[in-house]
């Protein structure tokens, strides 16, 4: 290896630290925008469809900003008012919590089993787990009640979509990544998207249900929460699972808990591991490791978005690296096992070649 590619190894490498700790210092900034730009590259091929069938660009635009702000706003609307009843209810369960633990000290300790030493007994508190559901709920509440910086950004980006997908697409034109890169991605994304939407709708749906059966306060929070981690893979649905067990142990005791608890494990190993699975017709093509690792990373960087958008931002990053000649190598790394024959993305139409909407 001769130093010049060393070296701009190493560069590289310090380009991305700093990068990411810029990004880390920034999050309250950062996250809204990159919400904002996710949404716009995963809701351009609507507002293109739209301009095609002679519908001029600005209002398909419009259109699609409509449904989206509905949607969020419905999202923050509801999450909102949840949590600030849920936190006004931290306290209490926070002690009930605290009540269970020390009984059960007690119960372990008079048959000779001491729980944890003094000092591991207040790291593990159990009450401090109330708060930290609470934080994070207030968190995500706040990332989608900032609307404003959101609907900002994604309404330019939109408007002014036409002319970036052209000129990437430019770019790339002759490359090892085609003429149409951003097509390919966008195909891949949307594909995941689509079907992971609509069994996260399911998830949510079904579990907000069986929560407000078995009498569990706040059931359209946690029906909400499945929804949203549903997108994290492997620890997203365990995580939307001990709010609500929680609150059902510490509300209407262990009985009642395991069963929202049997529920959850239910509903999340038919649709996780049976449906959604078929309806995806494919593997994600990602190594288990690095969808963990991604979830993290961006968690960490940007917070409970980030945990969110891991899977599809390291998917963007997968395909847009095998689409070049000298970092495919990282792609095929990133790759899980094949578990069914891949199909193709179908090239685009002669139609589709040439522009992918009009602006005016």
């Amino acid at each position: 290896m001769s130093r010049e590619k060393v070296r701009r190894g190493l560069v590289t490498i310090a380009a991305i630290v700093v990068l990411i700790a810029g990004m880390r210092a920034a999050a309250s900034i950062v996250v809204p925008i990159l919400l904002a730009l996710f949404l716009a590259f995963v809701s351009s091929p609507l507002v293109f469809r739209l301009s095609k069938t002679r519908m001029p660009y600005p209002l398909a635009v419009s259109l699609v900003l409509l449904l989206e702000l509905a949607v969020l706003g419905t999202l923050g609307v509801l999450i909102g008012s949840s949590v600030g009843r849920f936190e006004q209810r931290v306290p209490v369960y926070r002690d009930r919590l605290g009540e269970l633990y020390r009984e059960l000290a007690d119960f372990m300790s008079s048959h000779g089993v001491r729980l944890a030493p003094e000092g591991l007994s207040a790291a593990l508190d159990p009450g401090a787990i109330m708060e930290m559901i609470g934080t994070t709920l207030t968190g995500l509440g706040a990332i989608l009640g900032n609307l404003l910086l959101v609907v900002l950004v994604l309404a330019f980006t939109l408007f002014d979509a036409s002319r970036l997908w052209r000129k990437v697409e430019a770019h790339f034109a002759g490359s090892a990544a085609g003429d149409h890169v951003l097509t390919a991605i966008s195909a891949e994304i949307n594909r995941y998207l689509s079907v992971k939407s609509a069994t996260s709708i399911t998830t949510g749906v079904l579990l907000g249900v069986w929560c407000a059966v078995m009498g569990v306060d706040f059931a359209v929070l946690w029906g909400l929460l499945a929804f949203l981690l549903n997108y994290i893979p492997t620890v997203g649905s365990l995580l939307a699972a001990i709010p609500p067990v929680l609150v059902a142990l510490v509300v209407h005791g262990p009985g009642t808990a395991l069963a929202v608890a049997g529920g959850y494990v239910a509903v999340n190993v038919s649709i996780g591991n049976v449906i959604e699975p078929r309806l995806m017709g494919r593997a994600l093509g990602i190594s288990p490791v690095v969808v963990l690792l991604s979830i993290v990373l961006w968690g960490w960087v940007l917070g409970p978005v980030g945990a969110l958008l891991s899977v599809p931002l390291t998917m963007i990053l997968k395909i847009a690296l095998s689409n070049t000649t000298e970092w495919a190598w990282i792609a095929d790394l990133m790759s899980g096992p094949v578990e069914e024959v891949q199909e193709p993305i179908p090239e685009p139409s002669t139609s589709e070649r040439s522009e992918p909407g009009e602006v005016g």
